[in-house]
């Protein structure tokens, strides 16, 4: 019982700093990006290769300070995404850490094809304050031009002029386009 209340409670105040974040109420400073990466078959916890990208954030909330760490997956082959958060307030007498992924209601999750996962999770904390974050820490014309693509995920490289999108096949052409026309033709 104290679990599933305490557990209701790490809901609402992801929720709550959620839609305070959409509505540009709190600032997020991204004070660590880890691009993307590849990660190799797994035999010994049986997962499969993943495509992947982390943040670290900070911010201040009501005068304390949070860190949020930001975790992107994507399974290869089936191309399924997954969005893991944990939300730390390191205050002496007010020690907080929430974990959340949208994975862990295993059942839901695996029953979901990856093209639904964006629409399934539209709701959830993790998936709004991702959607939230990550724009602005990797805002660029590119990103712009990509606005009405589903992109699976966004790598920031090593300079300020290299930037990769994972796009699904079908999408390809007309993130090709859109790129082409933004970057190059709309000047």
């Amino acid at each position: 019982m104290m679990d599933e209340l305490w557990r209701e409670e790490e809901k609402k105040t992801l929720e709550s700093i959620a839609k305070l974040t959409e509505l540009g109420k709190v600032k997020w400073e991204c004070v660590e990006y880890n691009p993307l990466c590849f990660m190799n078959e797994d035999k010994v916890d049986e997962t499969s290769a993943y495509l992947c990208q982390m943040f670290t954030l900070t911010a201040e909330i009501g005068g304390m300070p949070y860190e949020l760490e930001i975790a992107e997956y994507i399974t290869v082959p089936d191309g399924k995404g997954d969005i893991a958060l944990t939300l730390t307030r390191d205050v002496p007498d007010d020690f907080m850490k929430i974990d959340s992924i949208l994975s862990s209601d295993v059942d839901e999750y695996e029953n979901c094809e990856p093209s639904e996962i964006g629409k399934r999770y539209k709701n959830d904390p993790a998936m709004r304050l991702t959607e939230a974050i990550v724009p602005v820490v990797i805002e660029s014309e590119a990103v712009q031009a990509m606005k009405d693509i589903p992109v699976r995920m966004i790598s920031y490289g090593g300079s300020n002029y290299n930037i990769s999108f994972l796009v699904r096949r079908e999408d390809k052409v007309k993130a090709l386009r859109s790129l082409s026309h933004y970057l190059f033709e709309n000047k």
